[in-house]
């Protein structure tokens, strides 16, 4: 069976993006995006001084992270 698939694009600002109808709704999703990432990093921070992470130690759990599920 050969399917073929379907390319769509959805750009900021067109119609078929949720943007397109209400551009307002980007500035508030930024806005809440940054919050949400600010505070996984505060958390992240505190784990690592908690746990008294070093650079060094830091580098090979990155490293780890990067092979195993975002290579």
């Amino acid at each position: 069976m050969n399917r073929q698939k379907i390319k769509t694009s959805h750009r900021v600002g067109e119609v078929s993006s949720k943007y397109g109808y209400q551009p307002e709704l980007f500035e508030r999703d930024l806005e809440q995006h940054a919050a949400e990432s600010e505070a996984l990093w505060q958390d992240f921070r505190a784990w690592m001084i908690e746990r008294k992470v070093d650079p060094e130690k830091l580098r090979f759990l990155f490293l780890r992270l990067w092979e195993e599920f975002l290579k």
